[in-house]
């Protein structure tokens, strides 16, 4: 009796400390969009162009879908400073295609599209984050013709990078869009992006990571 109740202890204790390092993080993510200040002007180009550059030169932890075959051209914006989450604010009111939402603990820049707000279900838990992102490209393919050119992300660089080696899982159910979420794991630096190919009949999933530093680890897709 005393190593089950030991045992229910240790578990309890686990999940509390996990959901605090939880809130944690999203406390991390709710100060940059507060704190982080951003120069307007520097968002003027083209949706994909604007969140290169707050990745690279703000170090924003940014994931980001395209259009399918965007034209969007840049825009005029004032010269201001803003806080981040005004500054996406203005992104998002200059491109009425586009929205944005904090998912847990990651940001994510998307069109307004029903695709990513279907409701999927998946078995894909405890796997390395890049062998999970192709389980869960494949099975967009497979019952979503809308994905079925989806691209699975190539490997680039060290095999052993965290990048691809973290263990992630994926909710059971949910949209696409929180599983697209989720497969970013609890690492606030890593990041996905969803663009077209080279190939107008292709989209490519790519994973990347910003780093905290004053430049951001970037592979442009």
């Amino acid at each position: 009796m005393k190593s089950l109740c030991l045992r229910h202890a240790i578990a309890i204790s686990i999940m509390s400390s996990t959901a605090a390092e939880s809130q944690s993080r999203r406390g991390d993510i709710v100060r940059m969009l507060d704190e982080r200040r951003v120069m307007l002007r520097d968002m003027a180009g083209t949706p994909r162009e604007t969140v290169n550059v707050l990745r690279q030169k703000y170090r924003v932890p940014l994931s980001f879908i395209s259009l399918v075959g965007e034209k969007s051209e840049p825009v005029q914006l004032r010269e201001e400073e803003l806080p981040l989450r005004e500054a996406l604010d203005e992104l998002i009111r200059t491109r009425d295609a586009y929205t944005y939402s904090l998912l847990g603990d990651h940001l994510v820049v998307y069109p307004k599209s029903e695709s990513y707000k279907k409701v999927v279900k998946v078995k894909i838990r405890n796997l390395p984050r890049l062998e999970a992102t192709s389980a869960f490209v494949e099975h967009l393919k497979q019952t979503d013709t809308e994905f079925g050119n989806l691209i699975s992300p190539v490997m680039k660089g060290d095999p052993r990078a965290p990048l691809y080696t973290d263990p992630v899982s994926l909710p059971e159910e949910g949209t696409v869009l929180e599983h697209l979420a989720a497969l970013l794991g609890d690492d606030l630096n890593v990041i996905f992006s969803i663009v077209d190919g080279p190939r107008s009949d292709t989209r490519l999933f790519v994973l990347e990571q910003v780093k905290s530093s004053n430049n951001a680890e970037h592979v442009k897709p």
